[in-house]
C-alpha cells in the first residue's frame, strides 16, 4: 500500500501519486524533501532502484560502523595481522617518538656546550688582545733600552778614545833580529821630519798578534798628545822598510790612530758601507778626519757615519 504522508515531513502526499516512493524502505517523499522532480525523472530504472533516501543512508551508516567490516569476517587471521602490524607501527612511532625527544635534550646540551665554549674563546680572545697590547709595550721599552745602550756603549768608547790619544800603531814593521824597535822608531821621527826625544816615549811594544807573513803591530805611547798629533799629521808620507835598515824589506809602513774595538769595528762597517756603494773612502790630508767621494749625493745614513767616524779620528 502507498504510503500517505512524506517520510520527511510528515506532510500529506498528493493523491495524483507526484511523489517519490524508495525501493529499499517504501517510504514516501516529496520532491522537495528529497530531490528534485527533473533530477529524478532524469534517472535511469537501475540507477532508481539503487538510489537511497537520507533515512536509509544513514542507518546503513550506522549499522557499518557497529558491525566489522566484510573483509574482517571473510578473512579473520588478515584482520589479525593488520591489527599486529598496527601496534608495531604504534610501538615504532612510540620508539621515534622517545628518541625524537633524546634528540631534543642532546641538541640542547650541544648547545649549551657551544655557548660555553664560545664565552670561553670570547675571553681567551680578549686576553690574547691584552696579552699582544703588553707584548707591543714591551717591545717598545726594549727598542728604546736598546737605543739607550747603543748610545751609552758610543759614549763609552769614545771615553776610551779619549784615553788613547796618545797612543799609535805602526803596521809593517820589519822584525829584524838584533835591531831595537826604539831605534826604528827614532829612524821613522828622523824620515818624517820630527824631532823625538827619549823623554817623548813613555812605552813602545809590539802587539802579540803576530800573523802568517806579517810581523807584528808597534804600539806606540807618547808623553804628550801634541807629539803624537805631529805623528798623525804625516801619516800619508811613504815609509818603507829597507829606507831604515838595508835588511828590511820593500813593505811599507803604516801610521794608524789607536783606536778602541768599538771605533775599529765602526771604521770596518764605514769603509764596506762606502765600498758597497761606490763611494771612495780617504783619509783628509794633513788633517785628522776621512771622508767620501761621489759624483751623487751621499745618503744620510752615510753622512751619519761620516760624523762618528771624524770623531773617532779626532778623538
Amino acid at each position: 500500500m502507498p504510503p500517505d504522508v512524506c517520510f520527511k515531513c510528515a506532510a500529506k502526499l498528493p493523491n495524483h501519486g507526484d511523489f517519490v516512493v524508495y525501493q529499499g524502505c517504501s517510504c514516501g517523499y516529496h520532491y522537495e524533501c528529497s530531490i528534485s522532480s527533473a533530477t529524478y525523472s532524469s534517472m535511469g530504472i537501475k540507477k532508481k532502484a539503487g538510489w537511497r533516501c537520507e533515512n536509509c543512508r544513514e542507518k546503513r551508516r550506522a549499522k557499518e560502523d557497529d558491525s566489522p567490516s566484510i573483509e574482517s569476517q571473510k578473512n579473520p587471521s588478515e584482520a589479525l595481522k593488520i591489527s599486529s602490524e598496527i601496534s608495531e607501527i604504534k610501538s615504532i612511532l612510540v620508539g621515534l617518538s622517545e628518541q625524537m625527544r633524546d634528540v631534543v635534550q642532546s641538541q640542547k646540551f650541544l648547545s649549551a656546550q657551544y655557548d660555553d665554549i664560545k664565552s670561553g674563546q670570547d675571553r681567551i680572545g680578549s686576553q690574547l688582545e691584552q696579552v699582544e697590547k703588553r707584548m707591543g709595550e714591551i717591545m717598545e721599552r726594549e727598542k728604546v733600552r736598546d737605543t739607550e745602550i747603543e748610545e751609552l756603549s758610543r759614549r763609552i768608547a769614545l771615553l776610551e778614545q779619549g784615553d788613547n790619544d796618545r797612543k799609535l800603531e805602526l803596521h809593517g814593521v820589519d822584525e829584524i833580529p838584533g835591531v831595537n824597535i826604539e831605534e826604528i822608531i827614532f829612524e821613522i821621527a828622523n824620515k818624517l821630519e820630527i824631532k823625538l826625544e827619549s823623554s817623548d816615549l813613555e812605552s813602545i811594544y809590539r802587539v802579540n798578534n803576530k800573523q802568517r807573513d806579517q810581523s807584528r803591530p808597534v804600539l806606540i805611547q807618547f808623553v804628550s798628545r801634541k807629539k803624537c798629533t805631529e805623528f798623525k799629521e804625516k801619516k800619508r808620507i811613504t815609509l818603507i822598510n829597507r829606507d831604515l835598515d838595508r835588511r828590511a824589506s820593500e813593505r811599507k809602513i803604516y801610521i794608524y790612530e789607536y783606536l778602541s774595538n768599538y771605533l775599529k769595528r765602526l771604521l770596518w762597517d764605514t769603509k764596506q758601507y762606502a765600498k758597497k756603494n761606490g763611494f771612495r773612502f780617504e783619509d783628509i790630508p794633513n788633517s785628522a778626519e776621512c771622508r767620501f767621494e761621489q759624483d751623487q749625493r751621499p745618503t744620510e745614513k752615510l753622512e751619519e757615519e761620516v760624523v762618528e767616524v771624524s770623531i773617532a779620528y779626532n778623538g
